[in-house]
């Protein structure tokens, strides 16, 4: 019976939007000339463009983008939460 009851506050205490969406995204990369290198320096990932891979959603990112005979460009991924998720997590998880 606790554990029944422990596994129902967690779940109850765990928002929505971390229950549809999950932990993780997947994020795709396509640069105009190809084949240029994408680093993200907080994570081990260096792939050549169109690059796809994953990314925590709890935390924004930054790339890092170079081809040789081309100038480095750096970009940052801010995480941003969806106005319908947060107004779920209050609907359904409560305050």
């Amino acid at each position: 019976m606790w554990r029944g009851l422990l596994c129902l506050m967690i779940f109850s205490f765990t928002g929505c939007g971390l229950i549809i969406a999950g932990r993780e995204q997947t994020v795709r990369v396509e640069t105009l000339p190809t084949d240029a290198l994408i680093t993200v320096p907080d994570l081990i990932v260096d792939e050549p463009t169109p690059a796809k891979f994953k990314l925590p959603r709890t935390q924004s990112a930054l790339l890092q983008i170079t081809k040789p005979g081309y100038s480095e460009k750096w970009v940052v991924l801010d995480k941003e939460k969806s106005q319908l998720v947060i107004i779920a997590d209050i609907l359904l998880t409560g305050p």
